[in-house]
């Protein structure tokens, strides 16, 4: 099938299958649209040309892969891994793959992927953000020209009822915010609890009409209509609040979904996203886009046993379960060592860690919440912001190694 290792010659790009006369008029389709000369190689010549310095040379790779190609997945998975390591773009092209194979390659580092037979349009538009300007982390969106940021989706999730996730939400946002400044980064604080969010009371937002307007018309939202309806609050921090009206949950799709953190992403570094407590449709589309997903768990055993059903629910739908790191909200006093045994004993029954364990910031937290401030204007020396303040930095400092190594 397709050249030999020794004819390559000068070829600028391959496409990578077992057999490409099952992906008719691939090729001519790539050298139209990825304006390159490209030549055709199997899986195994594939892992060899990778290692000689005119494999090193090579811009793109097209791994075409069907279903009977599966039983490669190791092979095609290093073939990722070393393209990768020496900045290659990667396009799968996918007929009828499952999707647990898709997640596992686009979780190797694949840069898009497309469905065979290919739509119209389909290819140029995912071709055309691999364009970059001179930042690293910027590229040129395909839809308005404008600049998009590439940022990192955050969620917060409460694995149970009065755990304060929105709190730490807002005040991981707002630490985000400062601390980013410096570096040019902007950062956005989005509610997804539709029907009783809370992050415009806590940071004593109103709750705009336009909300209500996009969220009920999301095929119309543009990036215009989305940075309308976000509110500022200080100088750093962009809010997205919850509806004005209470709106029931699945009143968003997961292309909606999609469309809103497509959005988000493409204007912010950071979107940290207040969850709501119920697990619905969408939600898979969410935890599948974001970065790392924040679960917030008290120092009870109802938070024990939720944080397990939590885990058993994202590994019977094959989510990535380690983007996923555990909060520990209200954790007892370092001397408390009695109480620290027993967290430790409960988080080994149930089979994660704890990413942090955040100090009960006691009175001045509810009394930061009815204020409508965040914890470091009203008491920047409190435990938890303290706790808070250093995991805003851990997640800075994967940002900027993300920025560093032009991802």
């Amino acid at each position: 099938m397709g050249l030999a290792l020794e004819n390559l010659g000068q070829i600028e790009a391959c496409v990578v299958t077992q057999d490409v006369q099952k992906f008719a008029g691939l090729q001519p389709l790539l050298e139209a649209s990825v304006c390159l000369q490209w030549g055709a190689i199997s899986f195994a010549d594939a892992l060899a040309l990778l290692k000689t310095p005119e494999g090193s040379a090579l811009q793109f790779l097209t791994l075409a892969i069907r279903a009977a190609d599966e039983p490669e997945l190791p092979n095609i998975a290093r073939i990722i891994a070393l393209a990768k390591k020496q900045k290659t773009r990667i396009i799968l092209v996918v007929d009828s793959v499952s999707t647990a194979t898709l997640h596992v390659l686009m979780q190797q580092g694949a840069d898009g992927f497309l469905p065979y037979p290919i739509p119209d349009g389909a290819l140029g538009e995912l071709v055309s953000k691999f364009s970059r300007p001179s930042g690293p982390t910027l590229v040129v969106s395909n839809q308005t020209g404008q600049i998009s940021r590439n940022g990192m989706i955050l969620p917060v999730y409460g694995v149970a009822g009065g755990v304060g996730a929105t709190t730490i939400a807002i005040n991981l946002a707002w630490e985000m915010a400062q601390l980013g400044q410096k570096n040019g980064f902007r950062t956005l604080v989005l509610d997804l609890e539709l029907q009783f969010g809370t992050v415009s009371t806590y940071l004593d937002l109103e709750r705009r009409e336009a909300i209500f307007e996009l969220l009920s018309d999301m095929g119309a939202m543009d990036r215009d209509a989305f940075s309308a309806a976000v509110q500022q609050c200080g100088d750093q921090l962009d809010v997205f609040t919850a509806p004005a009206e209470s709106l029931p949950l699945e009143i968003l799709e997961s292309a909606d979904i999609e469309r809103l953190l497509d959005l988000a992403r493409c204007v912010y570094d950071f979107v940290i996203i207040d969850m709501p407590s119920t697990l619905v449709s969408w939600a898979e589309t969410l935890v599948n886009r974001a970065d790392v997903i924040l679960a917030v768990l008290g120092p009870d055993m109802r938070s024990s046993r939720n944080t397990m059903r939590f885990i058993e629910m994202l590994e019977s739908e094959e989510l990535p379960l380690d983007k996923v790191k555990f909060l520990l909200n209200r954790a007892p006093k370092a001397k408390d060592i009695r109480a620290h045994r027993r967290l430790k004993r409960m988080a080994e029954n149930v089979g994660f860690e704890y990413c942090s364990m955040l100090a009960d910031g006691g009175g001045q937290v509810l009394k930061a919440c009815d204020s409508g401030l965040p914890l470091a204007e009203l008491a920047r020396k409190n435990p938890l912001r303290k706790g808070i303040l250093k995991l805003a930095d851990q997640l800075l400092a994967r940002r900027q190694a993300r920025v560093s190594a032009g991802a």
